[in-house]
């Protein structure tokens, strides 16, 4: 990376690589986003939990969070998928430093 009031190809080529790169990553952790029958329960079980561990307008750091879910015997893998649910949905926010805000 170099400071030039011009742009050059290898910059543009530069920043198509590292946009791709950040595109692919970012596709992969949602990849595995599928809640199958099986999970649903669990998966509702633990919306229930957060939401009575989290007040609206409250924020938690993610950290946090899933240690609580863990302490609750909530498997990772399906506290990770909640949260995102829940983000898609609009009930909570990331926010700086990975911190969740409750939105609704």
């Amino acid at each position: 990376m170099e400071l030039s009031s011009l742009v050059h190809p290898h910059h543009v080529e530069e920043a198509m690589r590292l946009f791709t790169a950040a595109t692919v990553d970012a596709s992969s952790n949602h990849a595995n986003f599928e809640i199958n029958e099986e999970e649903k329960k669990d998966v509702k079980d633990c919306e229930t939990l957060i939401k009575q561990r989290v007040n609206v307008g409250g924020k938690v750091k993610k950290e946090t969070l899933l240690k609580f879910m863990q302490d609750q015997q909530v498997e990772l893998s399906i506290a990770k998928k909640t949260l995102m649910l829940m983000v898609r949905r609009m009930e909570f926010e990331e926010t700086d430093f990975g911190t969740y805000k409750r939105v609704v």
